[in-house]
């Protein structure tokens, strides 16, 4: 009796024993299947991650591009090949007219200055190109031109076109052979106009201040007279000297050495100026409309803004006529590109 209930309880144990490690092996495998599920789980998250980093990388490439290209295009828009319209009031002797293109076409008769109706700012670092379509001209002299302004105020002849990078200091004087002793400022000298260029590329702008941003006054600059060709007679790059015609030495002893100090006073060669600066003058008959382009790269110093000018049958009778159409101002590109 008693071997039977041992036997019995062994039974039971054993039983007890083999349900146990079967709840275990069961537990494992499903312990392992969720472990192999969040494995999977995460290299899915893994891999949606990576996938969503690439997309994003696509799509800030593709939004800079193309903000990049917006950039460039408003700046080629404001800067770069911009074209401004060129517009003229009419009057009795010129009038307008649309032609059946929508274009307008501007008839003149007689002598006639024509001024655009805007004023257009200029930058002194960019490039400018003038073009305009014109017809007839009668074999009548015609010119095309432009008009300087400094804050609204016209650049005449007494504000002389100052040629850049010519700037030397004076640091003596020649009292013999009438001549300037210079501080040759990075070979300045050696860009001076040779006096046997025409009579407009002789002047010497004389700062008396030494401040060569100063706006030009008439009576700091030494330019040429009736009854002499130019300011100067010789520039020798060599000696670091500038030789002066005897005009130009009097005026200078007499209007400037007493206002001026050895080297503090800065000198720079100058052109010629006028009212204007002509691009083209023009006499040749055009039964068609034929089209003409100009390249502006210089402006008189302290241009901030130009007309544009068209003399019109210069000095010519009342029975010549000229037309003109499609005047613009194109906004090129830096100068230094």
């Amino acid at each position: 009796m008693e071997r039977t209930t041992f036997d019995r309880a062994k039974y039971i144990f054993k039983k007890l024993v083999n349900i146990e490690s079967f709840q275990s092996s069961s537990m494992q495998e499903s312990l392992q299947n969720e472990r192999n599920e969040i494995q999977n789980q995460t290299q899915n998250f893994r891999q949606t991650k990576l996938n969503l980093i690439k997309r994003t990388e696509k799509l800030f490439e593709h939004l800079i591009t193309s903000l990049y290209q917006k950039k460039a295009s408003i700046y080629q828009i404001i800067g770069f090949y911009g074209q401004i319209s060129i517009s003229f009031e009419v009057s009795d002797n010129l009038t307008k007219i649309q032609n059946d293109s929508g274009v307008s076409e501007y008839r003149v008769q007689g002598d006639k200055q024509i001024f655009s109706i805007q004023r257009t700012p200029i930058n002194p670092q960019k490039k400018y190109k003038l073009e305009l379509e014109i017809k007839n001209c009668l074999n009548q002299l015609s010119q095309r031109a432009y008009k300087s302004f400094h804050q609204n105020y016209p650049i005449y002849d007494s504000q002389c076109i100052v040629f850049q990078g010519t700037e030397v200091k004076l640091i003596g004087l020649d009292i013999e052979n009438k001549a300037f002793f210079v501080d040759n400022i990075n070979n300045n000298l050696s860009r001076w106009n040779s006096p046997d260029n025409s009579y407009y590329q002789k002047y010497i702008g004389f700062y008396k201040s030494g401040d060569i941003n100063e706006f030009i006054k008439v009576e700091d600059v030494i330019k040429y007279r009736d009854t002499q060709i130019a300011a100067c007679r010789e520039i020798d790059v060599l000696n670091n000297k500038i030789y002066l015609t005897d005009w130009g030495w009097d005026y200078y002893l007499n209007n400037l050495k007493s206002q001026t100090n050895i080297n503090q006073a800065v000198l720079m060669n100058h052109g010629g100026g006028g009212t204007y600066n002509y691009c083209e003058n023009i006499q040749t008959y055009y039964p068609v409309w034929t089209y003409k382009s100009y390249n502006l790269h210089t402006f008189r110093k302290f241009t901030d803004a130009i007309e544009v000018c068209i003399l019109a049958n210069y000095q010519g009778s009342q029975s010549k006529v000229f037309e003109f159409r499609n005047v613009n101002l194109i906004i090129c590109e830096d100068k230094d590109q």
